[in-house]
């Protein structure tokens, strides 16, 4: 067994870079042997190469190998750390084929008098199959080498290629149809806080690959992780210890067939949009946040910016990166290793649309043709000391930095709900800022006992500075004024989120060994912890126009009104409408215990079970409508068990059952009964201080199959009983709104089916889901519907990867890559009081990416994405009396355009 472990942990997959201009190839194949009592048995990880080249493969996990060649004669080699070393020469034809079967016996010498450590490359589709193989566990993984083929630029991206995982929107995902509150997101295997205050979850877009190991997607529960998801925990896993040293300079640029080169529009930032900082202009001006009067008026305009908006040319967007690493090695095992990222990345985007609300009778409510124009900036930062004391004693030192931009002016013309004919401009700008620091250790302190331990602080802000709001009349003759029949629509608003996360970990693992020396269990024993603080607060301010309300006006350069001479005059004043409802603090703290014990019964059969104790106490302190100081609480102790089984009756077969039970923790917004609309005529959103948690009952079975190297065949069927879930309704209360209330139950069942299939050259990859959902609402409610499918759960969807190599000589390989994915028909929005649901349509996409290496130093990129360009449209239903669908009004349609790039790699 020691000797497997010493030559798996060897592991050094060769680049396969034997390229000929010639196209024609033979083929040499077989596989590799060891003896094992008195037995065949295929053995991984063997080198494979032609003597005196680099030109070779590695066997996969059954000792097969395929290595093609071009005619002539070789002598080949098969090596392996303990092995005796074989050589065999070959004759290889033109498109023949070479069957050679070897089997290495063990070199006794060797492994008296070596001992080697090595890393596995868990960046490796392949390896990260093998992992995927040998867990007790059932997971799936996404490396940074399969990222890079599919052109996949952050986290979201690439999650939404794994099997039952969608893209919603702004950075969230749905897992098997539940969306954001039922997922979760570790960073290394600890919470991380979101500087999103409107979702639970990080949004995975802002991650950049550049700085990612791999990225694993837990969709069964075990008692080591924290029991706050039902869908699936999201594990982003940075790099850490470099094998060679590198540096590595990226360079893209890009556009999008909607915007760039195009005329846009953006609102007065004072400065500083481009870079996505220098924005001081737009923050609330300390004076007038210092006002403690409780509804201030002003004779003067205090802010440092205009209601103009101005006219820009959308230039193509760009990225810009640079990463590096090294590791050095000193006596008694001691090493250091030092990596560090940094990418800067910023892009335009436009979309043009129509936008209806409809009222419980099925009629336009509001109707809006609206253009949206956004600017974005996104600079990320990863930095990593590790530093290893001896081979069985490592500490790691992560520091991660986000700082995320968006510039937005959306304009909207049509009517309202008070039928007015208005136009609408909303400028507002978003700062997303996380910073994470990790310090944790791995200490195998015999060769059966070891600890892990974890710690993390984290800090997550979220400003929006100065989201301006004004509101035009459209006149008869055409021309504008400023619409005053409801003085809170010129305004302004400034909100602010800061938020601290602490969490850590220690755990202690035990190996148990049987009669032969070999591993044949393991108990593990940990404690966890984890605390959040929120503050969030926002101002309200409100422009009074009644006195210039008849004069013309240009909607662009409404300063020839608004400004200081009219202030002056008496014409405007600007009034204070913040009221205490409008800020909340909240706080979560889990405090957890596990015990968790996994045994290998026979040689075919495994199970895993395990026991988690969270206690937990969750709060949110807010103010009534009334101005009134109230607490909304959840607290108490659950347990949470977890059962896995594993069946492996062939070395390349696994049969899999997960039993457990989770929770569903509301997020802060939605038990905050702060109330928040981001546009004119747009869809209010409230908290519900009554909302509760909900229980998850969980039962997965799969079956996995591993023909050969890096491929993979598996079924899976799943299903879920949700007590009490959370689900996003409307209501009605002048205008329409959203809100979160508990449903009775839930259910969430469906069928998974995934291949990794190499074909000749080709690399093939297909995953499709099949997801059945649907909840029971409480009698006495105000939902039209008693019963429906989640929000958010497509009914159906499907990925496919196709993959291409054209090499032209040793040196220069053109790749090929498409890739496509189609996610059904789902509900958007909850409709209540007789309204009907709204649906987001199908949407199909299709990407395609070459990317050709010219030397072992440079490579370049082109990458094209949304090729099919489909509108994204959104419908609701619309109902008789007897709440029967008789058809439905579109309610909001636009394309989100073609992305496409060209970039250029570097490595030193």
């Amino acid at each position: 067994m020691k000797r497997k472990l010493m030559m798996i942990a060897f592991l050094v997959l060769m680049q396969i870079s034997q390229s000929i201009a010639d196209t024609k190839k033979g083929i040499v194949k077989g596989v590799v042997y060891e003896i094992v009592n008195q037995q065949k048995v295929g053995l991984a990880f063997v080198n494979i190469y032609i003597e005196g080249t680099s030109i070779g493969a590695v066997s996969d996990v059954n000792g097969n190998f395929n290595l093609p060649l071009a005619p002539g004669t070789y002598d080949l080699v098969f090596s392996s750390i303990g092995y005796k070393v074989v050589r065999q020469p070959i004759d290889v034809d033109n498109n023949g084929v070479v069957v050679i079967d070897k089997t290495l016996e063990v070199n006794g010498d060797e492994l008296a008098e070596v001992k080697v450590v090595a890393r596995v490359d868990r960046e490796s589709e392949q390896m990260l199959l093998v992992d995927q193989k040998k867990s007790s566990v059932a997971q799936q993984s996404v490396g940074s080498k399969e990222l890079a083929r599919k052109a996949v630029s952050n986290v979201m991206d690439g999650v939404s290629k794994v099997t039952g995982v969608s893209k919603v929107s702004a950075g969230n995902i749905t897992v098997r149809g539940l969306g954001d509150r039922y997922n979760a997101t570790t960073l290394n295997g600890l919470p991380i806080a979101s500087p999103n205050p409107d979702t639970k979850m990080v949004p995975l877009d802002l991650f950049p690959t550049s700085i990612v190991k791999n990225i694993g997607v837990q969709k069964v529960f075990q008692s080591s992780e924290y029991a706050d998801f039902s869908g699936g925990n999201i594990d982003i896993n940075t790099k850490d210890f470099i094998a060679k040293p590198f540096l590595n300079l990226s360079l893209s640029v890009g556009g999008n067939t909607n915007v760039t080169m195009s005329n846009i529009y953006l609102g007065d930032t004072g400065g500083g949009r481009w870079s996505g900082f220098g924005m001081k202009n737009r923050e609330l001006p300390s004076e007038v946040k210092a006002n403690s009067s409780r509804y201030p008026t002003y004779n003067y305009d205090p802010f440092n910016t205009s209601f103009d908006v101005d006219s820009y040319k959308a230039m193509p967007s760009l990225s810009l990166g640079i990463s590096g690493g090294k590791t050095w090695e000193f006596r008694n095992e001691k090493k250091l290793g030092v990596l560090f990222s940094l990418k800067y990345g910023n892009d335009f985007s436009a979309q043009s649309g129509r936008s209806v609300n409809l009222d419980n009778s099925g009629n336009p409510y509001s109707d809006f043709n609206y253009d949206q124009y956004i600017y974005r900036t996104n600079l990320s930062g990863l930095g990593s000391i590790n530093y290893a004391f001896n081979n069985n004693n490592k500490i790691f030192y992560n520091v991660l930095m986000i700082h995320r931009t968006q510039d937005q002016l959306r304009q909207d013309v049509g009517y309202d709900s008070e039928n007015n004919d208005v136009l609408s401009n909303t400028s507002l700008f978003r700062v997303h800022q996380l910073l994470n620091q990790q310090l944790m250790g791995n200490h195998q302190l015999s060769d059966q006992f070891s600890i892990d331990w974890k710690s993390s602080y984290s800090i997550a802000k979220s400003s929006e500075p100065d989201r301006k709001n004004n509101v035009y009349q459209v006149q008869e003759d055409g021309t504008y004024t400023l619409f005053s029949l409801n003085q809170q629509e010129t305004m302004r608003y400034f909100g602010d989120m800061d938020e601290h996360d602490i969490s850590g970990s220690v755990e202690m693992s035990y190996q148990l060994k049987n009669d032969e020396d070999e591993k044949s269990g393991e108990l593990k024993f940990g404690v966890d912890a984890v605390n959040k603080s929120r503050d969030f607060t926002s101002y309200k301010y409100y422009y009074n126009l009644k006195e210039v309300d008849e004069v013309p006006v240009d909607p662009y350069q409404s300063s020839s009104i608004i400004n200081d001479e009219a202030f002056a005059n008496g014409d405007i004043y600007l009034q204070n409408g913040t009221l205490p409802r409008d800020a909340y603090d909240a706080g979560m703290f889990v405090g957890a215990s596990y015990l968790n014990f996994m045994y290998q019964l026979t040689e075919d059969f495994l199970f895993d079970i395990g026991v988690r104790a969270e206690s937990s106490r969750q709060y949110v302190n807010y103010f009534t409508d009334a101005g009134i100081p109230e607490k909304s609480e959840i607290k108490g102790v659950d347990l949470f068990p977890s059962l896995n089984l594993k069946y492996s009756p062939k070395e390349n077969i696994n049969w899999r059952l997960g039993l457990s039970r989770t929770v569903t923790r509301p997020d802060f917004i939605e038990m905050a009964p702060f109330q928040y609309r981001e546009s004119y005529g747009g869809t209010t959103v409230r908290g519900n201080e009554n909302i509760q948690n909900g229980y998850n009952y969980n039962l997965d079975m799969k079956w996995e199959y591993f023909p050969n190297r890096g491929e993979l065949i598996s079924w899976t069927v799943y299903g879920k009983y949700l007590n009490t879930p959370i689900e996003r309704t409307q209501f009605y209360s002048a205008g329409v709104g959203e809100t979160f209330q508990n449903a009775d139950k839930a259910i969430a069942a469906g069928a998974e089916f995934e291949i990794k299939k190499k074909v000749s050259d080709f690399t093939i990859g297909v995953n499709a889901s099949y997801i059945y959902t649907q909840v029971y609402l409480p009698e006495g409610g105000t939902y039209t519907q008693d019963n429906r499918a989640l929000q958010g759960a497509s009914p159906y969807l499907i990925n496919a990867d196709l993959s291409y190599p054209i090499h032209f000589n040793e040196k220069n390989v053109l790749r090929l890559n498409a890739i496509y994915s189609v996610q059904g028909k789902r509900i958007h929005s909850v409709g209540v009081n007789g309204a009907g649901d709204i649906y987001q349509m199908p949407v199909n996409t299709l990407d395609f990416l070459a990317q050709l290496k010219l030397s072992k130093q440079f490579s370049m990129e082109f990458m094209a994405k949304n090729i099919l360009n489909p509108n994204i449209e959104y419908q609701q239903d619309l109902l008789n009396s007897e709440n029967k669908k008789v058809g439905y009004e579109t309610t909001n349609s636009y394309p989100l355009g073609i992305n496409f790039s060209l970039g250029l790699k570097f490595k030193f």
